[in-house]
């Protein structure tokens, strides 16, 4: 049976950091719970892929249902986006995943071979250990399967949820589950892909439209045309006289960015704090060869400035319309855009915003140099949503004097 997806690695892709924010705009969720409505075939099917996929495809951790459905039922209700402990559930589950979980299938895998050379095969390990039991591990997969409803807009009944849960325990083989369940696979993969790759796109290229009309009617909020399209801007900071005045300018700044719904994509200080938990990762690695740390250890120490402060083309930016924005302050200016989809991660989105979705960024510009100034010394950057860019040295003038090369991450 093919996977539409599987709620544990979607979330994770998915994860953000940061306080606890409302979820959806104004608090809404599109998640509710009608038993009186009738039989709905996006919801079931959703149910049922969470179900076979906890219950059929992975029996071996034996999960009980009722567990995992009120998991999905108590995150799926919740109005809030939890950053920081949807975080904290992930890591568990990925902590029982990458070492319990794939230490047992290996075995198992293992044994299978030796079997088949009908030779005795060893005692497989335990599953649950260290913290991990299957009333624990039920609740943290629920929990992160009703983080996915939310995060990706089901309209869903948890009613019919509920419903097809219940039905895929009663499937003990795959040759089973069209007979059991409600639809089959093929109406299952068909209702969820559906959603996926057409409703969610234009539900939210909708929402983010009546949000961004909302935006404009801000105070201090004016609207700003990039190449035919409308952001919208608010100079918290207008900064020094000194302004970018070419797209080729690079710029030193700091930035947050967060989806309309309220959820953290990405900033400038997401990089530094992973540098700075690698560092001190390695600092504690006793394995590891003193040379080697230190020298990965000096590799990220070198990265932390770069990290803090980026620090690029005006061009090389991911996010279009901060591109052309820039213009509108000066060095030690701050501003916050509200970027519809085609000036920011467009129809395909990115691993946390939503294809379609409107983004709102805040932007601190702390440097402007202008492109023929550009000092002759290596910028490499690795940051979520830009480039890596090597600066060329030359020893003496030539026709290469200057140039940028880029090369994707």
């Amino acid at each position: 049976m093919k996977k539409i997806f599987i709620a544990v690695a979607l979330c994770a892709t998915l994860a953000s950091c940061g306080s606890d924010a409302l979820y959806m705009e104004n608090g809404r969720s599109r998640v509710y719970d009608d038993p009186t409505r009738e039989f709905d075939t996006l919801s079931y099917a959703v149910g049922m892929n969470f179900g076979l996929s906890a219950l059929l495809q992975q029996a071996d951790l034996e999960l009980d249902g009722d567990v995992l459905m009120a998991a999905i039922t108590a995150e799926a209700s919740n109005p809030f986006l939890r950053h920081e402990s949807i975080k904290e559930n992930q890591d568990y589950l990925n902590g029982f995943m990458n070492n319990n979980m794939r230490n047992y299938m290996a075995a198992k895998r293992r044994n299978s071979m030796i079997a088949s050379a009908q030779r005795d095969t060893l005692t497989l390990p335990e599953i649950y250990t260290d913290g991990y039991t299957a009333q624990s591990v039920a609740r943290s997969m629920g929990t992160d399967m009703g983080h996915v409803l939310k995060n990706l807009s089901f309209p869903v009944n948890l009613h019919w949820v509920r419903a097809a849960v219940q039905d895929a325990k009663s499937v003990e083989s795959r040759d089973m589950v069209d007979s059991i369940m409600k639809i089959s696979v093929a109406e299952m993969s068909a209702s969820v892909n559906g959603y996926l790759y057409n409703d969610m796109h234009e539900y939210n290229a909708e929402q983010s439209a009546l949000w961004l009309e909302r935006v404009a009617k801000m105070d201090g909020v004016h609207a700003y045309n990039v190449e035919g399209e409308t952001l919208y801007y608010r100079i918290n900071a207008p900064g020094s006289a000194i302004k970018p005045t070419s797209i080729q300018d690079t710029v030193t700044f700091t930035y947050e960015v967060y989806s309309y719904r309220g959820a953290h994509v990405e900033s400038s200080a997401d990089r530094l704090r992973q540098l700075r938990t690698n560092i001190a990762k390695l600092r504690e690695d006793k394995e590891l060869a003193d040379s080697i740390r230190q020298k990965r250890i000096e590799m990220y120490e070198g990265q932390l400035d770069m990290a803090a402060h980026p620090t690029i083309p005006i061009n090389r930016m991911m996010i279009k319309g901060a591109r052309y924005a820039l213009e509108l302050i000066g060095e030690g200016g701050n501003i916050t855009l509200w970027v519809p989809a085609s000036l920011a991660y467009g129809a395909r989105g990115n691993r946390s915003v939503l294809p379609n979705e409107a983004i709102v960024m805040n932007i601190s510009l702390i440097d402007v140099r202008e492109s023929n100034l550009l000092p002759n010394q290596d910028i490499k950057i690795n940051m979520p949503g830009v480039y890596s860019i090597d600066k060329i040295e030359n020893k003496k003038p030539s026709d290469d004097a200057g140039k940028v090369v880029m090369t994707k991450k």
